[in-house]
C-alpha cells in the first residue's frame, strides 16, 4: 500500500471514529401531572449510567367532600441497575383536603430513580411506585389504612454516554498529526 492510500485510509477512520460515536441525551426531570390520587399512565424517564432521575408530580383531590390520607408509599423495579429512592416522599402532605393538591398546581417530587453505573443501554420496563392511604368516610379505606390509591408505572430508558469535546477535538487532530508525521519521515 503506498503512503497517498495510508494517510487517506488513517484520516477515513478517524473521521468514521468521530461521526459514528454515539450521541445521548441528557437526564431531565420529569413533570408528571396527575389527576385525584390517580396517577395514570408511564412515566419515561431517560438518563445516563450513574445518574439520578427526579419525578415529580402534582396530585389533586377532586372530591368536593372527602379527604385523601397518603399514608404511605410502596414500589418495585423489574431490573438490578435501578434504584428507587422514596424519601421526597415524606415532604409531601399528610392529606389532601377536598378539592385541595400537592402544591398549588406546582410539580412536588415524588421519587428518584437511581441508575446504576454499570447499567447497560436499553429500556427498562416494569417498574412501579404507588401511593397507599384512604379516604375520610370510607369502611374500607379510611383515614389510617394504606390501600393502593393509585400507581405509577415508569419506564427508564438508559443511553450510551456521549463522548466529551476535547475527544471530538483530539482524535481527529492526532489522525492528523500522524498523517503529517508520516510524510516528514518519507
Amino acid at each position: 500500500m503506498n503512503r497517498l492510500s495510508t494517510s487517506v485510509s488513517l484520516l477515513f477512520m478517524g473521521f468514521l471514529a468521530c461521526v459514528w460515536t454515539p450521541v445521548a441525551a441528557q437526564a431531565d426531570t420529569l413533570d408528571v401531572f396527575a389527576v385525584t390520587a390517580d396517577i395514570t399512565g408511564t412515566a419515561q424517564l431517560s438518563g445516563l449510567p450513574g445518574s439520578v432521575l427526579d419525578v415529580f408530580v402534582e396530585i389533586l383531590n377532586p372530591s368536593p367532600t372527602q379527604t385523601v390520607y397518603l399514608n404511605a408509599d410502596s414500589y418495585n423495579t423489574d431490573s438490578l441497575f435501578l434504584t428507587v429512592d422514596d424519601s421526597p416522599y415524606t415532604s409531601l402532605p399528610m392529606y389532601l383536603a377536598p378539592n385541595g393538591n400537592t402544591g398549588a398546581h406546582t410539580p412536588v417530587e415524588l421519587f428518584k430513580v437511581d441508575v446504576d453505573p454499570s447499567a447497560l443501554p436499553g429500556t427498562y420496563t416494569g417498574n412501579v411506585f404507588s401511593i397507599l392511604g384512604g379516604t375520610s368516610g370510607s369502611t374500607t379505606c379510611g383515614a389510617s389504612a394504606t390501600c393502593d390509591l393509585n400507581d405509577l408505572a415508569f419506564t427508564v430508558t438508559v443511553v450510551t454516554p456521549e463522548p466529551s469535546s476535547i475527544t471530538l477535538t483530539v482524535v481527529p487532530g492526532f489522525v492528523l498529526l500522524l498523517i503529517g508525521l508520516r510524510r516528514r519521515t518519507a
